[in-house]
């Protein structure tokens, strides 16, 4: 089946003809206008993560370090994915920077139980998600500080192999 590539309006799109190409712009272009372009900033202990929108989907970028100081060169990250994913992309993010390796959960995750969206509830993906990521965390620290004719492959695969033991 022959397909057609075209640039309409500065996008790109694809169809069986010419006419179906633009419709399919059409859409891109009408999803691209269509819903919040709205900044949110994230914060926790000091660091700080601009959540926004692009015609071409959410970002998240790190804007201030952990005493509070503006980074002159952002950390950005980019995602296809919707709002809410992207969000909890981005809280993510902040927690796994601000986590003091100690605590269960940094601070801002303390609200995520009631994050709930119209595709369900985002905030006990995103604890299990952290919790996981915890285990892996501690389960490594364990190794470094256990095996120490070890190298960094060998804690990592240890790591990987009881990180579950560390997760609860």
């Amino acid at each position: 089946m022959n397909t057609v590539t075209i640039t309409y309006y500065g996008v790109e799109a694809t169809g069986r003809n010419v006419t179906e190409a633009k419709k399919e712009a059409g859409k891109k272009i009408e999803h691209a206008m269509s819903g919040s372009y709205c900044p949110e900033l994230l914060q926790s202990r000091g660091v700080g993560i601009l959540f926004y929108r692009t015609p071409d989907g959410w970002h998240h970028s790190y804007v201030t370090d952990e005493s509070g100081k503006v980074r002159t060169a952002p950390l950005s990250h980019g995602s296809g994915q919707d709002r809410d994913d992207a969000r909890a992309t981005a809280i993510m993010s902040l927690a796994q920077s601000t986590w003091d390796g100690k605590e269960q959960y940094p601070p801002c995750l303390m609200e995520i139980p009631a994050y709930r969206t119209r595709k369900g509830d985002i905030g006990l993906r995103l604890l299990a998600e952290f919790d996981s990521w915890r285990g892996f965390q501690l389960a490594y620290r364990h190794a470094k500080a256990t095996m120490t004719e070890g190298n960094i492959d060998s804690w990592h695969r240890w790591a990987c192999d009881h990180s579950r033991e560390f997760a609860a």
